[in-house]
């Protein structure tokens, strides 16, 4: 009869899964904690033969925790949290490893709210913030494959997001305004209001696949019984700065969201016009997979819900 051994690791090793977490890999990881890389992989191979299960999908750009990972990070969190409370007790300085939140954003919540909200959030929160601008469909996609914590988009109607979108916590936080833009000189820059169709009998300028301004665009047009493969596209770009550039060059005319079309009219370089339509805006949400065991995610989600009417300034 064979002895049963009991094969058992280091509670502290939960602790080095949230620096990887937060890193992103192994070796950022062991700059982190101020260890070598190969002590890291120890103690998740350790962690990994005790628990008999596997912690990570190990990828080109980094590593990727399974779903057993993402359960035992989560007791990581709460271990890190009764440790703080323990030193708090005493009077003690508990020193964590600063927690990262990744973000991807499309151009209209990284060039105006975003910058401010995570300054804001991270004065009374030990956390880092690595930010991105991607299209909306990128920023779906890195969501989708781990690359990712938290996203802002202007749209999630992306099929390839609708079949993946259970898994997931979506918010509306508010709507932009959408607005036309044409050169200073064009027939329309002294009209203060345009239907679409007529805004269709001119060269339009749009975004590329994946935009979603370029979704809701088409959207109205549709509702407008426009057919949207009948117009008079000069270009696409990959960015809205891009379009407000070909418009000031009077390449054409196009539609983009108020906020980021202000600082050129305001510089008299382009002509803003509102649109004869009563839902001429584009939302914008925030979103997260409702199996993130980062507690500092759902922290900041909470944060940006509780404050996003100061965000839609």
């Amino acid at each position: 009869m064979h002895e049963t051994k009991n094969v058992s690791f280091d509670p502290r090793y939960l602790l080095t899964l949230i620096a990887i977490s937060s890193a992103g890999s192994f070796s950022k990881a062991a700059k982190k904690l101020n260890i070598t890389e190969g002590a890291v992989s120890h103690q998740v191979k350790a962690m990994e033969k005790a628990l008999k299960i596997q912690i990570f999908e190990r990828q080109v750009n980094g590593v990727k925790f399974t779903t057993n990972g993402k359960a035992l990070l989560r007791q990581s969190f709460k271990l890190q949290r009764l440790l703080e409370e323990t030193y708090k007790i005493f009077g003690l300085s508990y020193s964590i490893p600063t927690l990262t939140i990744k973000i991807v954003a499309g151009e209209i919540s990284a060039l105006t709210f975003l910058p401010k909200l995570v300054q804001s959030f991270s004065r009374s929160n030990r956390v880092e913030f690595i930010v991105q601008t991607l299209s909306a469909i990128s920023c779906l996609r890195a969501l989708m494959h781990g690359e990712a914590d938290i996203a802002f988009v202007g749209s999630v109607s992306f099929e390839e997001f609708k079949n993946e979108r259970r898994h997931y916590f979506v918010r509306k936080l508010f709507e932009r305004r959408l607005v036309a833009v044409v050169p200073p000189e064009h027939p329309l820059a002294n009209r203060t209001t345009v239907s679409l169709k007529e805004l269709a009998e001119y060269d339009f300028i749009t975004r590329s696949y994946g935009s979603a301004v370029r979704n809701r665009v088409e959207e109205l047009f549709k509702k407008e019984h426009i057919d949207v493969k009948k117009l008079s596209i000069r270009f696409f770009f990959q960015n809205s700065s891009s379009i407000l550039s070909a418009v000031t060059s009077g390449l054409g005319v196009s539609i983009v969201a108020d906020i980021q079309a202000a600082r050129l009219a305001e510089k008299g370089l382009i002509k803003t016009i509102d649109l004869e339509h009563n839902k001429a805006s584009i939302p914008i949400y925030i979103v997260t997979h409702k199996d993130n065991p980062n507690p500092v995610v759902r922290r900041f989600m909470d944060y940006v819900t509780k404050y996003k009417d100061m965000m839609n300034n």
